[in-house]
């Protein structure tokens, strides 16, 4: 016979669950949220538990189950921290690549845009640039 083991991952704190779904204790301050994970590491399901019952459950003591958790929204945090940073860099350098397709490579990427535009080596650089690429006809009613 095959033995299913089940074990508990804290993944996290949360405030939007109070109440404990193990002792049914409401009004907590926040629960754990307690992944079960069979013994090939697939996720069983999700449980929201005070500190307390989740290190019963998980087998563990209060304080590692909070150190568990804490880890967890670390990693979160960090996570989306760097998405938020890799998303930026990417909408930045995009946001080059257009100015520069628009108005050509002749805007100095330290300078602020709107000050640049009143400069006199804008106005030339701009007009060579405009002369260089003339704009294709448009059509009638536009």
């Amino acid at each position: 016979m095959d033995t299913y083991t089940v074990t508990y991952v804290a993944m996290g704190m949360t405030d939007d669950v109070t109440t404990c779904e193990i002792c049914g204790k409401p009004e907590l301050k926040g629960t754990v949220r307690l992944m079960l994970v069979d013994s090939d590491g697939n996720s069983e399901g999700e449980v929201f538990a005070g500190v307390s019952c989740a290190a019963k459950r998980a087998g563990r003591k209060a304080t590692e189950i909070r150190t568990e958790a804490k880890r967890a929204d670390k990693a979160r945090e960090n996570a989306v921290r760097e998405a938020h940073s890799a998303w930026r860099s990417a909408h930045s350098e995009w946001t080059c690549k257009v100015r520069d397709a628009h108005f050509g490579p002749v805007l100095p990427r330290p300078m602020v845009v709107c000050e640049y535009y009143s400069t006199p080596e804008f106005k030339a650089a701009n007009a060579a640039w405009i002369a260089a690429n003339p704009e294709p006809p448009r059509p009638h009613g536009w």
